[in-house]
């Protein structure tokens, strides 16, 4: 139960930081996902009591601003990702790589979140699994309109290909 509350405490705060870097910028359209990946990234490691000893981690993307359409879902993935690696891919390993990467060509993007563990077994279909956390992934990369692709040669990387969503007018 612990557990279940912390990860749905991550995601909240996933959802709470992109109001929280919106109120802080002098953008108000969208974050720089650099910065917000980062805040994400703080987050989880201290939900779970985790040591940045422990994990490298390297957040890679040009100067990428992505509106809050667009940041909501990628923020979750990321969330649920990172969170996933953190809690299977280094079991009784003192030390562990995360990469997250985003690129960007005009209105498309590519996000890879990458881990060097033991890798995801290749038994797994993510793309039609039973976890939350997966689950999870799966809707969001469909709300981005999305195609999510997974490598499992030396840890494991999620590569996921997707469209800038356009801002809803609310009012």
């Amino acid at each position: 139960a612990i557990t279940a509350l912390k990860e749905c405490q991550g995601r909240i705060m996933s959802m709470a930081m992109i109001h929280e870097n919106l109120y802080r910028s002098n953008i108000l359209t969208g974050i720089e996902f650099k910065e917000y990946v980062d805040h994400i990234i703080k987050n989880i490691f201290h939900t779970h009591n985790i040591s940045f000893d422990k994990f490298k981690v390297n957040i890679i993307a040009q100067d990428i601003i992505l509106n809050i359409d667009t940041a909501i879902p990628t923020g979750l993935i990321i969330n649920e990702l990172v969170t996933n690696s953190i809690k299977h891919a280094f079991p009784g390993r003192e030390t562990g790589e995360i990469t997250i990467q985003l690129e960007q060509e005009q209105d498309e993007y590519y996000l890879k979140v990458a881990d060097n563990g033991i890798g995801i077994s290749s038994n797994l279909d993510v793309n039609h699994t039973s976890t939350l956390g997966l689950l999870l992934v799966n809707s969001l990369v469909s709300q981005l309109d999305g195609n999510l692709q997974v490598a499992t040669d030396g840890g494991t990387a999620f590569h996921i290909n997707f469209k800038k969503l356009e801002y809803l007018d609310r009012i």
